[in-house]
């Protein structure tokens, strides 16, 4: 991961750094991770997850935009599920907050979920609300660590493509992501159960 330290850093640093004075850690999640382990691509769209040491959404949310403003970024946007969209650097960032999704029964429209916000550090519990294995590597920016809790970064070793649990199945939208990653270039050697397309 030495060259997407090096790649990325140098984006990520000035508000990393401002917001671990806080408490508060930035971990890279999904594609970006995904993209990078498969063949070294670099993404300009970048989606980040916040953790703090302090549980405390509201303080939290109100520290990143204070930083950001701080950092000269002029347009924030705050979109639902406490995420923060801005662009710094070239870059597309999304910082958001874990969450945890607990599915309505008999429901299968694409919000079918109630919502729990998670700081903490429980990426197993976190992710399992994400789609496929290979969307569920994180990487810890300060601690220059990989964050696998579900084995995604074998499963791309082994070109597969593996639901997490039983939930993805609770939602159309992504079986059509399968689909999509079979039609990229750099993700079509990927194989998928045959009960998922």
């Amino acid at each position: 991961m030495n060259n997407f330290d090096k790649h990325y850093g140098q984006i990520i640093t000035p508000i990393s750094s401002e917001l671990n004075k806080h408490g508060i850690s930035l971990i890279f999640i999904g594609g970006v991770i995904r993209d990078f382990l498969i063949n070294e691509t670099y993404s300009s769209d970048l989606d980040i997850e916040i953790i703090s040491e302090k549980n405390d959404l509201v303080w939290v949310m109100e520290t990143v935009k204070k930083v950001l403003i701080d950092l000269g970024v002029s347009k924030i946007d705050f979109l639902p599920f406490n995420i923060v969209r801005f662009m710094y650097k070239n870059y597309e960032i999304e910082l958001s907050v874990g969450r945890k999704e607990t599915h309505i029964e008999n429901d299968y429209s694409h919000k079918n979920f109630t919502v729990t916000y998670c700081l903490d550090d429980n990426f197993a519990v976190k992710w399992k609300r994400r789609d496929i294995t290979i969307n569920a590597i994180g990487y810890d920016f300060n601690k220059k660590k990989l964050i696998d809790p579900f084995d995604g970064e074998k499963d791309i070793k082994n070109k597969t493509l593996r639901p997490i649990s039983e939930s993805f199945y609770m939602d159309p939208v992504r079986l059509l992501r399968i689909v999509r990653f079979r039609s990229e270039e750099h993700t079509s050697e990927l194989q998928s159960p045959d009960h998922l397309v």
